[in-house]
């Protein structure tokens, strides 16, 4: 039964190892239950941890996130998994390419200065 919650659960998306087991945990199942449905996930390349972290990275980026947010948020989400995956460098790409928005003029400044009639211009 809680191999086939297993499934399930990874059949929407995938999950960190550490949200499988608490929610297996919460759903009321034992720990050697949980351990074997993990285990037996891992066996056949169901859970996967570096998946899930490539996924992971790649919808936050997606949604605009900047490098320092995402990985705040993946060590949230992989703090309760027993080994944090290292996040190779290729997925993480250098700083420069993580930029959210453009600069509002060339020079990076806003072209209306803030001592002018009001910050709107009325």
């Amino acid at each position: 039964m809680c191999a086939t919650m297993v499934t399930e659960m990874l059949s929407r998306r995938d999950h960190a190892t550490g949200e499988v087991r608490d929610k297996l945990a919460r759903y009321g199942f034992h720990q050697p239950a949980i351990d074997f449905a993990v285990e037996r996930a891992t066996e056949y390349h169901f859970l996967d941890e570096n998946r899930f972290c490539s996924y992971f990275i790649e919808e936050r980026k997606r949604r605009g996130w900047g490098q320092r947010k995402i990985e705040t948020e993946l060590k949230r989400v992989m703090s309760c998994s027993m080994t944090f995956p290292v996040i190779p460098r290729i997925i993480l790409p250098s700083k420069t390419i993580w930029r959210v928005r453009q600069p509002c003029s060339p020079s990076g400044v806003f072209q209306r200065r803030a001592d002018s009639k009001n910050w709107f211009g009325f």
